[in-house]
């Protein structure tokens, strides 16, 4: 896809994307949220907050998944642990291995 854009954006170098990913589970409150006057879909909790710290951690072209997560992959998927995340600002007290998603064997 990237290619197709460059191509048709102006040459190799008219796109750089740098996108980066994180996944990480666990419960939040999703649904509408606000006023009246301004309401929006969202999701917020603490899950949603670590996901976003993980997201931090990720390079471009990298996705970069929570211990919880990968709990949850078939054994086919290939991981690169990364360490553990000792400080986790929204789950205080909490230690989290982290790993970024290789792809699948």
């Amino acid at each position: 896809v990237v290619r197709k854009w460059q191509v048709q954006w102006g040459g190799a170098d008219a796109v750089q994307l740098g996108l980066s990913c994180a996944v990480h589970t666990g419960d939040c409150l999703v649904g509408n949220l606000g006023s009246t006057e301004r309401e929006q879909f969202t999701a917020i909790g603490a899950h949603v907050n670590f996901a976003a710290q993980l997201r931090g951690l990720a390079k471009a072209g990298q996705t970069v998944i929570s211990d919880d997560a990968a709990q949850t992959l078939p054994p086919s998927y290939q991981l690169e642990p990364l360490g553990t995340l000792e400080k986790i600002k929204s789950l205080p007290g909490r230690r989290m291995p982290v790993y970024r998603l290789q792809g699948k064997g």
